[in-house]
């Protein structure tokens, strides 16, 4: 209808897209067009049979769980339970089987719907198959437990990475400590390892508790010179 080619398209403006598809009865050869404004939803009223039987094909009779523990969507809160009325809000981890994936009428629409129907004991919804929630938010439970076994794994990796980098750095903190201690003594080594400076410290061991100043202010009076050393949050040392 419109050649790809020949329209420019903005990222993430497909909506521009303007697809028409024709369709033949084969029985009487009458023909008619059908005119999709945004080209990236192809439904109503008319479905591609091969979308639709690929659909059937991967959710049928398939276990489903909703792919996202931390993200909400309004679409599929207060769901309505087919058989009794009730509000239904699926929750992460639930274990939903799709029992069906059909067309039904709807007082609400022209056209017959097409709708995955999702059981989970006694309770039963409908998502409509135009919604995308489904491939959105939903996966199936062989792909939800692979998940969730990944991520069971790389938390126990971080666990050991976590564990094994505490030991370096305790090994590093004793031995830092027992080098201040061979060096200065047990009391201003001890201060040292810690991290603490008192008076009577020289430069050396105010650099190996706190480490080198941010800036070194200078101000000579009478020829003798005084250093602030500038620590940062309001600290110095003089």
């Amino acid at each position: 209808f419109k050649k790809l080619d020949d329209i420019e398209i903005e990222d993430g403006r497909d909506w521009q897209l303007t697809l028409k598809i024709t369709l033949r009865n084969e029985t009487n050869q009458d023909v008619l067009y059908w005119i999709i404004d945004q080209a990236r939803f192809i439904g109503r009223p008319f479905f591609l049979v091969p979308f639709f039987e690929k659909q059937r094909e991967i959710y049928l009779n398939k276990n489903v769980v909703l792919r996202y523990s931390d993200r909400t969507n309004t679409n599929l809160q207060n769901l309505i339970d087919v058989n009794t009325g009730a509000l239904i809000n699926i929750k992460y981890g639930e274990v939903w089987t799709c029992s069906d994936i059909s067309f039904i009428e709807s007082k609400d629409s022209y056209y017959l719907n097409c709708f995955y129907f999702l059981k989970n004991g006694d309770k039963e919804v409908k998502i409509d198959l135009e919604s995308g929630l489904i491939n959105d938010y939903f996966m199936l439970e062989s792909e939800f437990i692979k998940q969730e076994l990944e991520k069971k794994k790389k938390e126990e990796e971080r666990q050991k990475e976590q564990e094994e980098r505490k030991k370096q750095e305790q090994l590093e903190r004793t031995k830092f400590r027992n080098d201040c201690v061979a060096k200065w003594g047990q009391k201003m080594g001890g201060y040292i390892a810690d991290g603490k400076v008192i008076l009577g410290m020289n430069k050396e061991m105010c650099i190996a508790a706190w480490g080198n100043p941010i800036n070194i202010n200078r101000t000579i009076v009478r020829g003798l010179t005084s250093e602030q050393w500038v620590y940062g949050w309001g600290t110095y040392l003089y």
